[in-house]
């Protein structure tokens, strides 16, 4: 008989080699690394190999494709939402706390694209619509609260700030979307392209005065008008 130490058994789910990753917050952390370094399509395996675990474990302790994509899009509305605080806390002025919030918002962005579009697409589940409408919810809320706020203090009815916030969401997260695919503007300038039209775009504020009916109507009707 072999005078050697027996082989110690590799436990199931486990690979050769590594040391277990049981803590959630480091296989997400994986999982985010793996997302930026292969794109949004990445599998689940390949970010089970940058945890270095198996599947099996992944989906003990994080779940599932969808699981995996509600986990990383709240720490990443969490990550936007504490910078969106830091930021509009910063200033009294109303327009300044909206330019705050809005560069606050793809400045995030901006540290991880990859993140970003891989829980745009839900991860490629087909739960995509689902985990649009939680994306979105995760972003909004907090949102209304410090739109409400600011309607309130300026005695304006605050019952619009749900409305507003959906739809700045909205418009952020599109915006975002063909910025990530043609970065042809710096951060600078998206943050005022969205500023002109979240604050003054649509009032028309920003656009030079119209021309005079008179200098606009045709000689026929300059015309009649005399006549």
């Amino acid at each position: 008989m072999s005078g050697s130490a027996p082989a110690t058994r590799r436990r199931v789910g486990r690979p050769a080699g590594t040391v277990p990753v049981t803590d959630r917050s480091r296989l997400l952390e994986a999982a985010e690394r793996a997302i930026a370094v292969h794109g949004p399509t990445v599998s689940l395996e390949t970010i089970a190999l940058e945890a270095g675990v198996t599947k099996p474990v992944l989906y003990q302790y994080v779940g599932n494709k969808d699981a995996l994509v509600e986990a990383l899009a709240e720490r990443h509305m969490l990550r936007i939402n504490a910078a969106v605080a830091r930021a509009t806390g910063l200033t009294p002025d109303s327009r300044d706390r909206v330019r705050n919030f809005v560069a606050a918002f793809f400045d995030v962005v901006r540290s991880d694209p990859n993140l970003y579009l891989f829980l745009a697409a839900g991860g490629g589940s087909d739960n995509q619509p689902k985990h649009n409408t939680s994306f979105a919810d995760q972003a909004a809320r907090p949102l209304a609260i410090v739109l409400a706020r600011q309607r309130v203090a300026a005695d304006a009815d605050p019952a619009v700030a749900t409305t507003w916030a959906y739809g700045t969401v909205g418009l952020l997260h599109h915006v975002t979307l063909w910025w990530i695919r043609e970065p042809v503007l710096s951060l600078e300038q998206i943050v005022e392209h969205v500023i002109e039209l979240m604050w003054s775009g649509l009032r028309g504020e920003s656009d030079p005065p119209r021309r005079s009916r008179t200098t606009t109507r045709s000689p026929a009707a300059r015309t009649r008008t005399r006549s």
